[in-house]
């Protein structure tokens, strides 16, 4: 070849590559710009000197995608409506931690920066790095006139998340949102980019393969809360041995078969997909195998309805959020299980053996003590006549016969054996303080003194970290082991020999008596937060969701 023609080849490739670099940063920057505003959803702006970006520029390349199954693959839409995404928003965090300035307003400025740091992490962090307040009401984070307003709103987003670096998990306190972020704008995936330099001049983020981001301990570092207790001045009494461990799901997770199988939170709570491509320009991007999927999975379905109502309210522009609703609700379906064992008749005494199983790779409920998982079991005549009904849920949300939905000073124990229709099994963390009262007011507790929730499979109440192991009755039963318990009804004085056996196990994602103790709260802030709590939960309380349910005829 000669000189001429080898420079007009090299010319030629230069300007074909420059062309297609062109067309792909007018594909990048028109993409998706109507739905940025639906993402970012507030009138204050994310700043471009910041270390974080909104999602929407994000989903000018992370959205329109489905896998080779037609399965939506879309990270930045499958995100926009879980509580990820939300945690910002989320009315009952705002209310609860309204309610906990008001109990204890020596401690506020405490309360809120511990609190703001997971639920509005973009902005923790910048505001700590520019050596700014951090606050989250008046003219904190909540006010649209706050310059970290917009990367508050932006809840756990996806430059958090992507640029948290691995960093020690030896440490004296890796849990409680002690995370890092990376001195160098990076993307962290699980997998070696395609085209890394073109998106770093497109977003400012370089892309960089990793592994950490996969493992449970990634998850914990804000699921797993330790907080300070103070005594009934407010005072804080609490040493950092000693630290109230308020949500432990990894913790939890340690202690179950999981580890060894190698399950981590992202295996449950991230669908997978087989194959699919992780970005949708450029067009010649690879597809990649086992993608975990942004779905992020709750229980709290509860609260998802309640955003949807006040999104308006709130300037959003949010995504049908009925399909994050009803994936909740399956999802729920498969953390457990009832099966009733074994039904005896002797005389006019019927025998009910039940077993529950916990198939999560935590306690059943696990995090914050608000919510609880109960057993209703009813016991029908031949003529349809309830005979026998334990866990019967009101109006209002109480659960009939549960001793805290009477009187919030005390509680519902674990029971082994239920022979009165006032028994009820209740599966749930009760919180106890510095004076050895129950409590319900999270920076007064000091430990549990009931946690009969359901241990994960191969969870040892003996040896476990004594910060998890279970409190109350549930401590001293055999047959509360780890992965299931098993529970006998006994109902006496029955007149027939035919039975329909019902029995369920139910979910309250906001338990009454700690839905009854933040409202006491109500009239202490007035068109504050807690109200506006209260507004939308009379319209969208559900009082349980059922995760399981088994019926017998008796005789078969």
């Amino acid at each position: 070849m000669n000189k001429r023609k080898g420079n007009l080849l090299v010319k030629r490739t230069i300007f074909i590559s420059l062309v297609y670099f062109l067309m792909v940063v007018l594909t990048i920057s028109t993409a998706n710009t109507a739905d940025e505003s639906r993402i970012s959803g507030t009138e204050a702006p994310v700043l471009s000197d910041q270390l974080f970006t909104d999602a929407a520029k994000c989903q000018r390349c992370h959205d329109n995608l489905t896998d080779n199954q037609d399965q939506e693959v879309s990270f930045i839409n499958l995100w926009s409506s879980t509580m990820m995404r939300f945690s910002f928003i989320d009315p009952l965090w705002r209310a609860k931690v309204r309610s906990e300035t008001i109990r204890i307003p020596g401690l506020t400025d405490t309360i809120e920066k511990k609190c703001v740091r997971c639920h509005s992490p973009m902005a923790s962090e910048q505001a700590t790095q520019d050596g700014a307040a951090i606050r989250l009401f008046e003219d904190g984070f909540a006010s649209v006139d706050n310059l970290y307003h917009g990367l508050a709103m932006e809840g756990i987003s996806c430059t958090l998340c992507h640029q948290v670096t691995e960093g020690p998990f030896s440490n004296d306190d890796p849990f409680s949102g002690n995370f890092e972020i990376s001195d160098t704008r990076v993307a962290w995936g699980h997998f070696n980019p395609d085209y890394a330099a073109m998106m770093e001049r497109s977003s400012g983020y370089l892309p960089e393969h990793t592994n950490h981001l996969g493992g449970s301990e990634f998850c914990a570092k804000c699921h797993d809360l330790f907080t300070d207790y103070v005594d009934s001045k407010g005072v804080i009494v609490s040493e950092p041995e000693t630290m109230f461990p308020e949500q432990t799901p990894y913790l939890e997770w340690l202690e179950s078969v999981f580890p060894d199988k190698n399950i981590q939170c992202q295996n449950c709570h991230m669908t997978l997909s087989k194959r699919t491509k992780i970005a949708s320009t450029p067009n010649r991007t690879r597809t990649r195998p086992n993608v975990q999927r942004h779905t992020f999975y709750t229980e709290n379905t509860v609260m998802l309805s309640i955003i949807d109502s006040l999104a308006q309210d709130l300037g959003l522009d949010l995504p049908d959020l009925d399909d994050a609703i009803n994936n909740g609700q399956e999802y729920l379906s498969s953390a457990g299980s009832i099966d009733i064992e074994d039904v005896t008749l002797q005389q006019t005494t019927l025998t009910v053996s039940l077993r529950v199983v916990n198939d999560a790779g935590h306690k059943l409920p696990t995090s914050i003590p608000v919510r609880r998982i109960f057993i209703h079991l009813s016991v029908y005549g031949t003529d349809g006549e309830i005979l026998f009904s334990s866990g019967d849920v009101d109006s209002d949300g109480r659960i009939v016969g549960v001793d805290a939905d009477k009187n919030p000073l005390i509680y519902e124990p674990h029971y082994d054996f239920i022979s009165s229709q006032d028994q009820v099994q209740v599966y749930e963390g009760i919180m106890e303080n510095y004076e050895n009262e129950v409590t319900y007011t999270l920076l007064r507790a000091s430990n549990f003194i009931k946690d009969n929730r359901i241990l994960p499979l191969g969870f040892d109440k003996d040896t476990a970290d004594l910060r998890i192991r279970p409190a109350g009755n549930a401590k001293t039963d055999t047959n509360f082991i780890g992965g299931e318990d098993r529970i006998t009804y006994q109902i006496s004085d029955v007149s027939e020999s035919e039975f329909l056996i019902v029995a369920e196990l139910k979910d309250q994602t906001l338990a009454f008596p700690f839905i009854a103790d933040l409202a006491e709260d109500a009239d202490d802030d007035v068109n504050g937060p807690i109200p506006l709590f209260f507004n939308e939960y009379e319209d969208h309380k559900e009082h349980f969701e059922i995760i399981d349910s088994d019926i017998m005829n008796f005789p078969n």
